[in-house]
């Protein structure tokens, strides 16, 4: 989840002809050979540190587990065990890849609802 890497502003090019403003999701689903995905904005908060930062979540129901950027989890002063796993890719299957199990606290940015997400793995962006 960074925002950096991929979200410049609070709009985001899901395909060549649909435009979602934040606060907005949008289904996945294909457009001229490209994958389009949900994306929306939230709140993360260190539940060790009590950092808040807006950012944008990516939801992917192809994953088996959720991913956080190890920029991000830097950010918000989260440690973590370090653990080995495997991610399988399109272009990669079975890939190790090393980072901390975290958890955090996810939000709507008004605040209406949150949820728990428990033993998401940090990953290089």
């Amino acid at each position: 989840m960074d925002n950096r890497a991929s979200i410049t502003d609070a709009e985001v090019q899901v395909s060549s002809s649909t435009t979602v403003q934040a606060g907005q999701t949008n289904s996945t689903s294909t457009v001229g050979g490209k994958v389009c995905f949900r994306v929306l904005p939230v709140k993360v908060q260190s539940r060790d540190t009590n950092k808040t930062v807006e950012t944008y979540a990516l939801l992917d129901n192809g994953l088996d587990v959720s991913l956080c950027d190890k920029s991000r989890a830097s950010e918000l002063g989260v440690q973590g065990d370090t653990k080995t796993f495997y991610l399988t890719m399109q272009e990669n299957e079975n890939s190790p890849k090393v980072g901390q199990e975290i958890s955090l606290t996810m939000e709507a940015l008004d605040g209406t609802d949150h949820v728990e997400v428990n033993r998401l793995w940090t990953v290089d962006n």
